[in-house]
């Protein structure tokens, strides 16, 4: 089952009580607020489950840390151990969940 939600993701991963098999972030394009997205999101992911971040070569910013790539590199710097990336394409990162 596909559930679409919109509100800010601060506030769904406020009020949320499910885990997920799939996660899709595709919000704020901004890399202090990508980075939270991934942490909260993992919380929430089932085990052998997916973090798929949208747009994760967007190069905006002129400060390579506010973009969208390095907060999920760092995150994932933060959890090496716990993950698989499965696929980067052009635009997406796909991030198996392992290990917890």
């Amino acid at each position: 089952n596909i559930q679409k939600i919109k509100m800010s993701s601060d506030d769904f991963f406020l009020k949320n009580k499910k885990k997920f098999d799939v996660i899709y972030i595709d919000g704020h394009h901004y890399g202090p607020q990508v980075y939270k997205d991934c942490q909260n999101a993992w919380k929430f992911l089932k085990n052998s489950g997916y973090l798929i971040c949208d747009d994760y070569i967007w190069n905006f910013y002129k400060n390579i840390e506010e973009n969208p790539c390095y907060a999920v590199n760092l995150f994932l710097t933060r959890i090496t151990g716990c993950f698989k990336i499965e696929k980067i394409s052009n635009s997406q990162i796909f991030v198996k969940k392992i290990n917890q």
